[in-house]
């Protein structure tokens, strides 16, 4: 794979009566071998989850660039089997892909511990101060001081932990993968 390829991920969700387990397994088999003939195919991975009255099958599968995928997608033999499994399925497929793993593979764009702190300092500065200011202006003499400042705290660290930092995180993330290209 070149520096400038990036490997593909998709993941393809089926549902399948209980009863036609055994074909669509017999079938993966088949499928499985295919793919790990085709040129540029990095791996593959089949997860069944079985419901009331459904079983589900993800399939997860990878390769190397999108040249091999497109031959990979476009090859009767592969065309054989999709047209097998959609006979089978009981719902619409879904297919996503995702493209751009290079966050995820390339060291130098993740974040060091120092970062994340500096990161999270940011936010408990810049949002304590902000909710102390709206406490006082909107709640003044509402609750007793202890009271109020365990909300506080509590609420800032909820904004923090589930919106601030990881969308910080996911944008310097970003920001230094794209410098250090």
């Amino acid at each position: 794979m070149s520096k400038e390829e990036r490997p593909l991920l998709s993941v393809i969700v089926r549902r399948f009566p209980k009863k036609l387990m055994a074909k669509i397994e017999r079938s993966l088999g088949k499928t499985q071998q295919a793919m790990a003939n085709q040129p540029g195919f990095v791996g593959l991975q089949n997860s069944f989850s079985h419901h009331a009255d459904y079983s589900e099958l993800v399939t997860v599968f990878a390769f190397d660039s999108s040249e091999s995928l497109n031959q990979w997608e476009t090859s009767p033999l592969r065309n054989s089997f999709v047209t097998e499994l959609d006979l089978y399925s009981q719902d619409s497929v879904t297919h996503a892909q995702f493209d751009d793993l290079a966050l995820l593979l390339h060291p130098r764009a993740q974040l060091r511990k120092i970062e994340t702190v500096a990161i999270l300092i940011f936010w408990i500065l810049l949002l304590g101060n902000i909710l102390r200011y709206l406490a006082d202006e909107y709640l003044p003499g509402l609750l007793a001081p202890h009271w109020r400042n365990s909300i506080l705290v509590l609420i800032n660290v909820v904004l923090i932990s589930y919106v601030f930092l990881p969308w910080s995180s996911m944008i310097a993330t970003k920001i230094k993968a794209y410098c250090t290209k």
